[in-house]
């Protein structure tokens, strides 16, 4: 008797003929999923598939290359820099250093005597010493340049 009281009911209201489910089977998600990436490819061909296809501009690679040097240009300029502060501070650091010992250690001061030279022989000694040095530059550079222009 219940049951046909519910059969009757249910026959009353259509919408509760179907059951309805809260939690949604694995068809209909299957489906939503579906119809989900299939709206979002429809949605991507829409906005994309009407627009022109642009070229790059004829200078894109000269201004793209000037920027890149420009780039290159500022790191080195700064790597420059660094150096430079570096080295500036070490030798501080080492004349400090050297000072701190000079005082901390209480070393006598330092005296210089120079023998009696003449004058010719003076010059003649520091003029052959800057005669050899810039040999030795000279060799030198040789041995870099050949070095990079092989590299």
């Amino acid at each position: 008797m219940k049951r046909r009281m519910n059969e009757s009911r249910d026959n009353c209201h259509p919408e509760r003929s179907r059951r309805i489910s809260i939690i949604p089977s694995e068809k209909e998600l299957f489906y939503e999923v579906k119809n989900s990436e299939q709206l979002k490819q429809d949605i991507f061909k829409t906005m994309f598939g009407n627009k022109p296809e642009d070229r790059l501009p004829s200078t894109f690679n000269a201004e793209m290359m000037r920027q890149i040097r420009k780039e290159a240009f500022r790191i080195s300029q700064r790597n420059k820099a660094i150096r430079l502060l570096a080295l500036i501070i070490s030798s501080i650091l080492t004349i400090g250093l050297a000072v701190a010992v000079w005082i901390y250690l209480e070393l006598p001061p330092i005296r210089i005597e120079f023998p009696q030279v003449s004058i010719p022989s003076y010059y003649l000694y520091f003029g052959f010493l800057v005669l050899i040095l810039l040999f030795a530059d000279h060799l030198a550079r040789q041995v870099y340049y050949k070095k990079t222009v092989k590299s």
